[in-house]
């Protein structure tokens, strides 16, 4: 079914080649990646937050926990970027007081998850590198 006139040239039908389907999805990846400063900046953390891991030697368990909050930031991401381009299409780019209001929304649910990550990895690291055992036996 068509968009709109303009897309009656291509092929709006679903893929039924699964190499077609990976391709349109790392399309998606490297569009947003180029597109979106944001992505940008939050790949660039996780390059950090990985090597610091590193530096704190992490076990397995803290891994698997990492790279979850990793991966779910990143999708968290693509989900508000999703949010706001359908805000902007239904607005026509143009300033709308409702379309205000749900961009706000999206940026406060994307918020406070990454409130939720980086206190949690804050609150980590320190109690596992700045060891507050030498702060209770001083107290001794």
């Amino acid at each position: 079914m068509p968009m709109d006139s303009n897309d009656k040239k291509h092929n709006t039908t679903k893929s039924k080649n699964l190499v077609n389907s990976f391709e349109f999805a790392f399309t998606g990846l490297r569009t947003v990646y180029k597109d979106e400063r944001n992505m940008k900046i939050h790949i660039f953390c996780a390059f950090l937050v990985v090597i610091l891991g590193f530096v704190v030697q992490l076990n397995r368990f803290e891994w698997c926990w990492i790279g979850l909050c990793i991966f779910l930031i990143l999708a968290m991401e693509m989900v508000n970027t999703v949010c706001e381009n359908i805000v902007d299409m239904m607005t026509d780019k143009h300033f709308h007081p409702l379309g205000k209001k749900r961009k706000r929304y999206c940026s406060r649910c994307r918020f406070t998850y990454y409130h939720f990550f980086g206190s949690r990895w804050c609150a980590h690291f320190f109690a596992k590198n700045l060891s507050i055992d030498f702060i209770l036996e001083e107290r001794k």
